[in-house]
């Protein structure tokens, strides 16, 4: 009953990256600058840490939040970081807080509306966010009748420390995908 975070090589060579015997996933990869960082879902040590990658490997931890929180996801927009997630304990597939910083180390401070969604309906992260066409865009995961059922592509429309608006675009659902 826990994960490890495994690296595959260009070969297709599985080893173990992280491994610290409890429950680990949602291996976050995020860059700033020139530096690579792998941010787990840790949620059972209490904290949301970072760990530098050089190649397939990772430097000693570096806590960021001292929150445990579920799926954290980060993303640098108009100059400041943002980490968008759910914190284990407190209903985390139905409430979204962020988290903001002008640096990546931190320290973090909380959104002005947190928790700045409420519902099963798209607040639990459901991966990296992106920017298309000038737009920013979050995964989310709907989790009506069970964890994960499907996915929901939102549009940030306003972010700062104090603002945080988003309209829901499309549902992505298991039945949407076929292979033809």
């Amino acid at each position: 009953k826990y994960g490890r975070i495994s690296i595959m090589d260009e070969s297709g060579k599985v080893s173990t990256l992280l491994n610290l015997n409890r429950h680990l996933s949602y291996p976050f990869v995020f860059q700033d600058d020139d530096k690579t960082w792998l941010i787990p879902e840790d949620a059972g040590s209490g904290c949301l840490s970072a760990y530098e990658m050089a190649g397939n490997t990772i430097g000693k931890p570096i806590q960021i939040i001292d929150k445990p929180l579920v799926d954290a996801t980060f993303v640098k927009h108009e100059g400041l970081y943002y980490v968008f997630a759910g914190i284990a304990g407190d209903l985390p597939n139905e409430k979204l807080r962020v988290f903001w910083s002008e640096k990546f180390e931190g320290p973090y401070e909380e959104h002005a509306l947190n928790p700045v969604s409420v519902s099963p309906r798209g607040s639990r992260p459901g991966g990296s966010i992106f920017l298309l066409n000038g737009e920013l865009l979050r995964p989310a995961q709907v989790s009506l009748k069970h964890y994960g059922e499907y996915l929901q592509l939102n549009k940030v429309t306003s972010l700062s420390p104090t603002v945080f608006e988003e309209k829901r675009l499309f549902d992505l659902k298991p039945e949407d995908i076929s292979r033809k």
